[in-house]
């Protein structure tokens, strides 16, 4: 939701969503996202549950562990985005 609305009350969502928006303009990207009922939204058990829910293995899918550079994360605003400009 909070890619949805480009804030959150939540200070650690808000701050995601704030580096998601810039990544995709620095990107020149256009995306297009749309909420979704919990109940009609395949993925909201795993994003809840994690590697307990039963949905994603009951249908063939497979999880894996991925790394997130953490320092990234806290770069002040220039440096995050000349990190972007360069993937």
């Amino acid at each position: 939701m909070a890619l949805i609305r480009g804030r959150s009350d939540n200070a650690d969502l808000e701050h995601m969503s704030r580096l998601i928006h810039v990544t995709l303009f620095a990107l020149k990207a256009w995306f297009f996202w749309e909420w979704i009922p919990s109940k009609a939204n395949w993925s909201d058990e795993i994003s809840r549950e994690g590697l307990q829910a039963t949905w994603h293995k009951s249908h063939g899918f497979t999880t894996h562990f991925a790394v997130f550079p953490f320092e990234v994360w806290s770069l002040p605003l220039p440096a995050f985005l000349q990190v972007v400009e360069f993937l």
